[in-house]
């Protein structure tokens, strides 16, 4: 079987499929983050005495293309324009990161329509225990404004 290094020491091109992030440590499961089509993903990065806690759940069919950190240092080493495709990268996920932490400040109802309206993929491949804990919110709550979304968006 060839090597394949740990997914902490990895950052991935989604070529196609929906992922998302959870986190198991905790007694219930906390999804992360989600990310499809195009988009790369770049979990926790290892912190020397820290545990990996992220784990990639495949939600539909999916092609990733990885690319260890070693191998991604080495090719900057070799050719420094590629900082810049690392950098947006980063840059990118980080805005991510912010979008969500914005996204969790505003109340339940917004939070639902902001998310289906941007990425209406995660409601069509995607369970709903994971869109509930990815927008802080029970099961319930969540099926509730599912259903009130629902009918109130009727055409």
């Amino acid at each position: 079987m060839p090597y394949r290094p740990p997914v902490s020491e990895t950052a991935y091109f989604i070529e196609y499929g929906l992922v998302c992030g959870v986190n198991y440590l905790t007694e219930e499961k906390v999804t992360l983050w989600f990310s499809g089509k195009d988009r790369f993903i770049i979990p926790e990065l290892p912190v020397p005495g820290k545990q990996f806690i992220e784990r990639i759940e495949f939600l539909s069919p999916t092609l990733l293309i990885g690319l260890e950190f070693s191998r991604m240092k080495e090719a900057i080493r070799l050719f420094p324009e590629g900082i810049s495709v690392c950098l947006a990268i980063i840059g990118h996920k980080i805005a991510e990161s912010n979008e969500r932490e914005i996204l969790l400040r505003l109340p339940s109802n917004v939070r639902y329509t902001t998310v289906f309206a941007r990425h209406p993929q995660y409601f069509i491949e995607s369970y709903n225990d994971n869109l509930a804990s990815y927008l802080n919110l029970s099961t319930r709550h969540f099926a509730r404004l599912k259903k009130q979304f629902h009918t109130n968006n009727r055409t």
